[in-house]
């Protein structure tokens, strides 16, 4: 838009959206978060209570389908409200040059002169026909299956990690990853890597739970795409 604006570009944008929103949403007054032209937005309070409030302690205390329902309602993309984004919009949305319709992509062929056609799937709220554009931002990689991943494939197949009623992998407040059955060692779920610090004294070490003499170095491996491994020092395989 700033480049419209700016440099004389003649960019036209057309934002497809899989679920639209058309205005607000919401099961009470209390639960309600505005929404329109196919946006959703936040609430002030909705991400201090989904994250740190009564909301969280909520969620932790249900299981099962109980939890599903809470996490649907509460879950979902949602935008904050910002004023110089709503002005820009608007602004598009008058001159003509930004406009969004709810519709999912189906497929992608090479088009006419370097561009490329955009072939939406039925009951899209679009011109019927192909679609022809310049290029495509894809914005829609977090709702992928986790089989998709190759380190959380690899997860459920053989390490006897089970899913969640969302169909993700299934751990507990703890982002320990349950299992049917328990086993000698264990893993947690991390958004990053977990590196342990370098030591320089005879302590026990995190694998073997024994003392190691003299100066040694001690850390844990390195964990692949998000996920970090323990194991267990108790030969039971407890969470202590």
């Amino acid at each position: 838009m700033r480049d419209r604006e700016k440099l004389g570009a003649r960019t036209r944008i057309l934002h497809a959206v899989r679920t639209y929103v058309d205005g607000p949403a919401g099961s009470s007054p209390f639960m309600r978060r505005r929404g329109g032209r196919g946006w959703a937005h936040q609430g002030f309070d909705w991400p201090k209570a989904s994250w740190g409030g009564q909301l969280k302690a909520r969620l932790e205390k249900l299981q099962g389908e109980e939890r599903r329902q809470l996490w649907e309602l509460m879950g979902g993309s949602t935008t904050p409200i910002r004023r110089g984004w709503q002005r820009e919009l608007a602004r598009g949305r008058e001159q003509g040059y930004y406009s969004t319709f709810g519709g999912e992509l189906d497929h992608v062929d090479p088009g006419p002169e370097g561009g490329l056609t955009a072939y939406f799937k039925p009951g899209a709220a679009v011109s019927a026909g192909p679609v022809g554009v310049d290029f495509i931002i894809d914005a829609t990689g977090l709702v992928g299956s986790v089989t998709e991943h190759r380190a959380l494939s690899d997860l459920l197949a053989h390490s006897g990690a089970d899913r969640n009623v969302l169909g993700r992998i299934d751990v507990a407040p703890t982002f320990e990853v349950r299992a049917p059955a328990p086993r000698a060692g264990g893993c947690t779920r991390s958004e990053r890597p977990w590196r342990a610090p370098t030591t320089r004294s005879s302590t026990p070490c995190w694998a073997c739970g024994t003392g190691h003499s003299g100066s040694a170095t001690t850390s844990r491996p390195r964990a692949t795409a998000g996920a970090s491994v323990r194991a267990d020092r108790s030969p039971s395989g407890g969470s202590g």
